[in-house]
């Protein structure tokens, strides 16, 4: 019996809990992090436009990580029941079925992103002197969408067969390497 069928099945409820837990709430306040970062080094910039393009842009990124969350949480929460019942065959069906379908989904948000920017961009609350700004930020967004989406998908399904802590390195080295990166590309590429 690996360690994490010994969590699912005999370890008590409030330390299986906090086992799967921790490793989830460290990685939502990575995230936060992530964000605080591109922020961080976009106000370096001294222009109060390009802080507000990212604040705009927040929602879309939100949305990105809820449309991972669809079928990571939902197809997550069936393949931990299918596990709990030993029905492995049928959990790596619904893994590939959460898989593909997350795929699927995050190449059409980022067609839809793309081909609807303009009245997105109005319904996100642009103005004239956010506008560009906030199209460019919202374009790289939208591209990144795939990678967003996945990675959100994949660290849920990982987290419903117990892997907690794995799933926490694939998202915190996700934005390690977003940290990183930013004062490369924001401040010295623009």
């Amino acid at each position: 019996m690996n360690s994490r069928d010994y969590i699912f099945a005999e370890e008590k409820v409030p330390k299986a809990v906090l086992t799967l837990a921790l490793p989830t709430i460290f990685t939502q306040l990575v995230t936060v992090i992530y964000n605080l970062a591109d922020t961080y080094f976009v106000g370096r910039m001294n222009d109060p436009n390009m802080v507000a393009a990212v604040s705009l842009c927040l929602p879309i990124f939100y949305f990105f990580l809820s449309c991972g969350n669809l079928y990571g949480v939902g197809g997550g929460t069936y393949i931990s029941r299918l596990l709990g019942q030993k029905r492995h065959e049928q959990a790596r069906h619904v893994s590939a079925y959460a898989f593909y379908s997350g795929i699927g989904l995050s190449i059409l948000s980022a067609i839809l992103f793309l081909a609807f920017r303009h009245p997105l961009l109005t319904l996100l609350g642009t103005s004239s002197n956010t506008y560009d700004f906030t199209r460019s930020y919202f374009t790289i967004m939208a591209l990144g969408a795939p990678f967003m989406i996945m990675q959100n998908t994949l660290s849920q399904m990982i987290r419903a067969e117990g892997a907690s802590k794995n799933a926490m390195y694939g998202l915190i080295l996700g934005s390690v390497v977003n940290i990183i990166l930013d004062p490369v590309m924001i401040t010295t590429l623009g």
